[in-house]
């Protein structure tokens, strides 16, 4: 309720032709509601679709929420060729849409997604929130999204535009309701039906503040890498610790031990280290303070 009030105005200042504004609520406790109706009231694009009943076992919310959405198109004969899902916390400038829609047809695709800004403002945030998604994302590039090849596929759910037809080629968000990563395995599938993604970089026109806490973190990314990763999210995390603690464990060993060449090629290996991350922090747009 909380983003709908700050983000929806936003969203609904869109001036596109035969724009039609879609809030699933799944079964909310906390006036979601009750802030769609408010802006209903004075938007007749906005309409509001509740959804009560608990998912079928083993269906996931968020897809099933997605597939009712469509279906409620469907069903008032409304369908659009192209629909823009968009999860709740997510901050999007004017001209958004706009923008997404004209790379889709400039470049033939049939799904679009990006990256949005990260909006980091607790210290728990700003220190690990990067670190995280960096764990999980970081072996994706545009330019291999871009490629032919389908274990490459990826899309980020969060703000997607998608072909509809496509969609519905390829079984619709039903067909991936079975993940808690729909939009991966969506991307997998357009891909293997010879469908084009694209990738980009969406940060001056959507950002999001993802989770408040460190509990949130943990349980958000903890089913995601689970989800994406499979059995090697334990060992690649366990990883990622080691290696987390291999420069602190190098400069202490050469502080003790080795002679003048290994402790400059450790400090140079230490220093090194803290530029990559320096790096990776500027490259997401987030603060670079936290490497010290």
């Amino acid at each position: 309720a909380a983003n709908l009030r700050a983000h929806l105005p936003a969203v609904a200042a869109e001036t596109a032709p035969a724009l039609r504004i879609v809030v699933v609520d799944d079964g909310s406790t906390d006036g979601t509601s009750m802030v769609v109706d408010e802006l209903r009231h004075r938007d007749a694009r906005v309409s509001l679709l509740r959804l009560d009943d608990e998912p079928a076992p083993g269906v996931f919310g968020k897809p099933r929420a997605l597939a009712a959405a469509l279906d409620d198109a469907r069903a008032s004969g409304a369908l659009p060729a192209l629909a823009l899902f968009l999860d709740a916390d997510m901050r999007v400038e004017p001209g958004l849409l706009g923008g997404l829609v004209a790379a889709l047809r400039r470049d033939g695709a049939h799904a679009l997604s990006g990256v949005p800004r990260l909006e980091l403002h607790t210290l728990s945030e700003v220190l690990f929130l990067p670190t995280l998604v960096a764990l999980l994302t970081g072996h994706v590039r545009a330019a291999r999204v871009h490629a032919a090849r389908a274990q490459d596929a990826f899309l980020n759910g969060q703000v997607l535009l998608l072909d509809t037809a496509a969609l519905q080629q390829v079984g619709g968000w039903q067909a991936v309701a079975g993940t808690v990563l729909e939009d991966v395995a969506l991307a997998r599938r357009l891909k293997a039906a010879g469908m084009t993604l694209r990738l980009g970089d969406l940060r001056a026109l959507a950002s999001t503040r993802m989770y408040a806490s460190y509990r949130e973190m943990a349980r958000g990314f903890g089913k995601n890498a689970t989800a994406l990763l499979g059995r090697r999210a334990g060992v690649l995390g366990a990883l990622a610790f080691a290696r987390s603690l291999a420069p602190w464990l190098a400069l202490a060993l050469a502080s003790y031990g080795g002679g003048p060449v290994t402790q400059v090629v450790v400090v140079a290996l230490f220093l090194a280290t803290l530029l990559v991350q320096a790096k990776s922090r500027r490259d997401a747009g987030v603060p670079i303070w936290p490497v010290l």
